[in-house]
C-alpha cells in the first residue's frame, strides 16, 4: 500500500511540473505565434483581412473566466431576457464596464454563455497571441503577416465574415478592438 502511495505522488509530482512547463511554453510560444492573412477587399475604405487560423486560438470570454481574470476591474450590471425559443426560461445579458470597456454576455439557459459585445480600450485585455490596445501597428502587421497597412482601421475574419474583429489604430498604436459577433 505504501509502494502505491508513494507512486501515486511521484507521478502527480511529475504531471504538476509538466503542466507548468507546457503553460511556459504556450506562453512563450503565444507571443511568436504568427497568422497568415489574406488581403479580401476593402470595402468602406477599410482593408478585410480573411484570417480563419486566428479563430481556431482565439479565447471567448465568458462570465466565469471574466470574473477570475478581472475581479474587481468590472461593474456588472445584468438584464433578464425571455428565452426566444422558450419563454418558461428567463436568460441573463451580463453588462461589464470599465472607463470605456464593454463586454456583454448572453448567459442563456440551453447553451450556457454567449459573447455578444467585446469592446476594448485598455491593455489589461488581451484577445489572443498578445494582441491588445497598446501594441505597435509593427507588432500586429508582423502578428498577421500583412505587407502594408497604411489605414488607421482594419478588419479580420473568417471567410463567412461572421467572426470579424475590428482594429483601431491612432499614430500607429493599437487603440480599440471591437467584436460584435454574429449570432445564429
Amino acid at each position: 500500500m505504501r509502494n502505491i502511495l508513494s507512486l501515486g505522488l511521484v507521478i502527480i509530482l511529475f504531471l504538476s511540473c509538466t503542466i507548468k512547463h507546457i503553460a511556459n511554453s504556450k506562453s512563450a510560444s503565444n507571443e511568436a505565434t504568427t497568422f497568415k492573412s489574406t488581403l479580401r477587399d476593402v470595402s468602406d475604405s477599410i482593408p478585410y483581412y480573411l484570417c480563419d487560423e486566428y479563430y481556431a486560438f482565439t479565447i471567448r470570454p465568458n462570465t466565469k473566466n471574466i470574473d477570475s481574470l478581472y475581479h474587481g476591474l468590472f461593474v456588472c450590471t445584468k438584464e433578464t431576457f425571455v428565452n426566444r425559443q422558450d419563454s418558461s426560461v428567463v436568460d441573463t445579458i451580463y453588462n461589464y464596464s470599465h472607463k470605456n470597456n464593454i463586454i456583454k454576455i448572453y448567459k442563456s439557459f440551453y447553451s450556457g454563455d454567449l459573447l455578444l459585445l467585446f469592446d476594448v480600450m485598455d491593455s489589461n485585455f488581451e484577445i489572443n497571441s498578445n494582441i491588445k490596445p497598446g501594441i505597435s501597428k509593427a507588432e500586429f502587421i508582423k502578428k498577421f503577416n500583412i505587407q502594408s497597412l497604411h489605414k488607421d482601421t482594419v478588419d479580420i475574419g473568417n471567410i463567412e465574415r461572421t467572426d470579424v474583429i475590428r482594429f483601431y489604430f491612432k499614430h500607429d498604436i493599437l487603440r480599440r478592438i471591437y467584436y460584435e459577433p454574429y449570432i445564429d
